[in-house]
């Protein structure tokens, strides 16, 4: 799927190394035990990619400037854009903001989340120039998205 976007954007652009820094992670929750309304706030995860699968409801994403449930069937999953792919694509493909609410009478709630992140051993430029015409440092940026959520960041990997 990297490769058709890099394809779509800019064909002639680096090849993302995505294997040794992707990982996997799975959120439980007991919505039972919880009396706010939003298990998670809004948020956009920072990654490349973000693939998601939950066979509960609660998963929200905003859709102009409101949000709307996923509704998700138990066979499908979610591909959400990150904050890295913006960076990637200059802007043009924007992240995906989403929460997730916490569902009344609902005891139980999982997901399960693969994380797409380039390599920072060996990072990938940019496919499009930010609009100043300069082209991020992806490797530092996503170095810096893995320590969003009190993660220790993916970069000690590369040393």
């Amino acid at each position: 799927m990297l490769d058709d976007l890099r394809d779509a954007v800019d064909p002639e652009g680096d090849r993302i190394d995505a294997a040794e820094f992707s990982y996997l992670q799975l959120n439980y929750y007991r919505p039972g035990r919880e009396t706010r309304d939003l298990l998670q706030d809004a948020h956009e995860d920072g990654h490349l990619l973000t693939i998601v699968t939950s066979r509960q409801p609660g998963l929200e994403f905003e859709v102009d400037g409101r949000f709307e449930p996923a509704n998700l069937a138990p066979d499908e999953l979610l591909i959400m854009p990150g904050g890295i792919l913006t960076l990637m694509t200059g802007g043009l493909m924007q992240p995906l903001v989403h929460q997730v609410r916490n569902v009344p009478g609902l005891r139980k709630r999982a997901s399960l989340m693969f994380f797409v992140n380039a390599s920072v051993a060996n990072p990938p430029r940019a496919w499009i120039a930010a609009r100043d015409g300069t082209y991020p440092d992806i490797r530092q940026a996503t170095i810096e998205s893995s320590q969003m959520f009190g993660l220790g960041s993916i970069g000690a990997l590369a040393q």
